[in-house]
């Protein structure tokens, strides 16, 4: 299951209606299995998605059309990681007192 497209996107450029962060908190929830977004994401909406409950990112432009593809997987990954931590998943382990991402943790999607 994907819900988008959340933002303007490069792929779909005739699209002229986008769902925004809002529905990844309004549908997300309901469902019973994992799910993805996707539409216009990027390293400067990523936090909106993560913050409306999104753990699958999908991206496409923000890799593709990226001067330095590597780079631009490990500062969206980086980037999910920091958002992960500032979460409401964020626990501590016990013994260390060091944050802990769990199991079911932030996904980067290629697409």
């Amino acid at each position: 299951v994907n819900i988008g497209p959340i933002f303007a996107t490069g792929t779909k450029p005739e699209h002229t209606v986008f769902l925004g962060p809002q529905a990844i908190a309004d549908i997300g929830p309901r469902l019973k299995i994992p799910f993805t977004v996707m539409g216009g994401i990027g390293l400067d909406n990523i936090d909106q998605v993560v913050a409306a409950g999104a753990r699958h990112v999908a991206v496409v432009t923000a890799v593709t059309r990226a001067p330095d593809v590597a780079a631009a997987v490990r500062e969206l990954r980086t980037s999910l990681k920091v958002q992960h931590l500032h979460s409401c998943c964020r626990r501590n382990d016990s013994t260390t007192g060091r944050a802990v991402i769990p199991r079911d943790g932030f996904r980067l999607v290629p697409w």
